[in-house]
């Protein structure tokens, strides 16, 4: 079959999916754990070998692969005491109002030895926070994001280890000049990573 009759396939099936569930017949049939999204089916997705039908929300447009992942929320983890060799926590703590809270709970579920890799925009050498700024405008203003509470300094690394990890960080100033131009790392808030060990 070529590409374009693939493609003109794709979408009509596409079409007869949102009028399915445009209809709401067995309008629960189907539910994204992701945005929360319910109807008929998934929408299809793919070509050739990889093309499926009931793949693809029609809302937040995730696949099967992102809603197998289970959404938790970081401050209360619906996971064992050490039961986790590695977390990979990518600017998600500056959203975060209890912060202290989140860092606890991955180093609970952290099994000895294991690593959580935490990146978080860096804008100073002390963190500020004041959770009286509750407006978007405001939040933009002081925190450069609308969802930000707080702009994070290097004492992150005192709060991080106030739950018990041993923090090493990880510069852009290890790579060389030219990886650096080439993969465009050269942002102010996003050069340093942290790795927070649980040592026991």
């Amino acid at each position: 079959m070529s590409r374009k009759i693939e493609k003109i396939k794709l979408a009509l099936e596409k079409n007869l999916c949102q009028l399915r569930n445009i209809t709401k017949i067995n309008s629960d049939r189907r539910e994204c754990p992701l945005c929360g999204w319910k109807g008929f089916s998934f929408l299809p997705h793919g070509y050739g070998i990889t093309y499926r039908k009931d793949a693809l929300c029609p809302q937040c447009h995730s696949l099967e692969r992102h809603r197998a992942m289970k959404k938790m929320d970081l401050t209360s983890l619906t996971l064992p005491d050490s039961s986790q060799t590695l977390i990979f926590c990518s600017h998600v703590l500056e959203h975060i109002p209890n912060d202290i809270m989140a860092m606890k709970e991955m180093f609970r579920v952290l099994k000895p030895k294991g690593v959580s890799i935490i990146q978080v925009p860096i804008w100073r050498e002390k963190s500020y926070e004041d959770f009286s700024i509750t407006s978007k405008k405001k939040k933009l203003e002081i925190f450069f994001n609308q969802d930000h509470v707080r702009l994070y300094g290097l004492d992150i690394v005192e709060r991080l280890e106030s739950v018990g990890f041993s923090v090493f960080i990880k510069t852009i100033d290890s790579f060389s000049d030219d990886t650096i131009k080439k993969y465009s790392l050269s942002f102010q808030s996003t050069k340093e990573v942290f790795f927070c060990y649980k040592s026991k």
